[in-house]
C-alpha cells in the first residue's frame, strides 16, 4: 500500500488549510477538517482545501461569520458533508450559483459522520466528490478520476487494517458523544451508551447507573473521549467503573501526524477502540 500523504497545515484567519500545489481548480471550502481531507486525496494538486471549523472546536457549536460566507462564495467548490452534523452549512449553500454547493452525503441515507466509514467512503463519498471536481474543473476530470481509484485502492487496505486491529477486542463500547455510529455498524461494535447527545443534553442519573452496569459487565477499559469536548464528566463515570478514557477523534487535526490524514486518523481510531473496548470478557 502506498503510504497515506501527510497534508500541509496552515491558519489563514480561522481557517484550516491543506494546500496542494499547482491549485488549477483553485481553493476547495469545507465545512469540515475530515471532508478537506477528503477533497485534497481526490484533489491532488490541483486544488487548495480549506475547512471552515478549526481543529479543536466542535461543528455543533460554530456559527459562520459573513467571511466564511465570502470564502465559500469564492471558492471552486463548497463542500459540505449533508448529514446533520453541520446543518449551518445550508445557509452558506443557499446563496451559491447551483452546482458550487456539494451535500456529499444528501440523499444517500447514511448515518452522520459518515465519512467514519472507509467502505462508505471508498464507494459512495470519493466518487460523488470526483464528480462534483470534474463538473468544477473538466479539463481535469482525468485526473481526478486516477486520484479516485488511487484513492479507494487504499482504502481497501485501510478497512482491513482497521478489521486486523479490532479482531479479538470486545465488541461494546461507551463514548461522551453520540459520533460513532458510521463506525460501528460498519465493523460491528456496539454502543453501551453515550454521556452526550448530538444536541449537547447529557444523559439522566437512571441512565448513567445502568450504563454504568453494562460497562462493568462487559469489561469496558475506558470511555471514548474527544478533542473537541470536555471530558469532566466522562472521568467521573468511568471511575465508578473501574475504567478510564480514551482519546478518539471523529475530525482530525492537520497539526497531529497522528490525525492529519483520512487514513491516519482511521488508524488512530481503531486503535483507541482497541484499547478501550478491552478483549470483551
Amino acid at each position: 500500500m502506498g503510504r497515506p500523504r501527510s497534508l500541509g497545515f496552515g491558519l489563514l484567519a480561522g481557517l484550516v488549510a491543506l494546500p496542494g500545489a499547482a491549485h488549477a481548480c483553485g481553493s476547495v471550502v469545507t465545512t469540515l477538517v475530515p471532508l478537506a481531507f477528503l477533497v485534497q486525496e481526490v484533489g491532488g494538486e490541483r486544488v487548495e482545501a480549506l475547512a471552515l471549523v478549526p481543529s479543536g472546536a466542535s461543528p455543533h457549536a460554530f456559527e459562520p461569520r459573513p467571511s466564511d460566507a465570502a470564502r465559500a462564495e469564492a471558492a471552486c467548490l463548497f463542500v459540505s458533508a449533508g448529514d446533520g452534523s453541520d446543518a449551518w452549512a445550508a445557509r452558506l449553500g443557499d446563496t451559491l450559483a447551483r452546482g458550487r454547493h456539494l451535500s456529499l452525503a444528501s440523499g444517500l441515507g447514511l448515518p452522520t459522520h459518515a465519512w467514519l466509514d472507509p467502505i462508505s467512503v471508498r464507494d459512495l463519498l470519493a466518487p460523488r466528490l470526483a464528480e462534483a471536481l470534474a463538473a468544477a474543473d473538466p479539463d481535469a476530470a482525468e485526473a481526478y478520476a486516477e486520484s479516485l481509484h488511487a484513492f479507494q485502492a487504499r482504502l481497501t487496505t485501510l478497512d482491513a487494517d482497521v478489521r486486523a486491529e479490532l479482531a479479538g477486542a470486545g465488541r461494546q463500547f461507551v463514548a461522551l458523544h453520540d459520533a460513532w455510529g458510521a463506525f460501528a455498524e460498519c465493523y460491528g461494535l456496539e454502543a453501551i451508551g453515550v454521556l452526550r447527545h448530538a444536541d449537547g443534553g447529557e444523559v439522566g442519573p437512571r441512565s448513567l447507573g445502568k450504563l454504568v452496569a453494562k460497562a462493568r459487565e462487559a469489561g469496558v477499559r475506558a470511555i471514548l473521549v474527544e478533542p473537541q469536548l470536555p471530558g469532566r464528566m466522562a472521568e467521573r463515570i468511568a471511575e465508578e467503573f473501574g475504567a478510564g478514557t480514551e482519546k478518539v477523534d471523529p475530525l482530525g487535526d492537520p497539526a497531529d501526524p497522528a490525525r492529519a490524514s483520512y487514513e491516519a486518523l482511521l488508524r488512530f481510531n481503531a486503535r483507541a477502540f482497541r484499547r478501550a473496548m478491552g478483549d470483551g470478557r
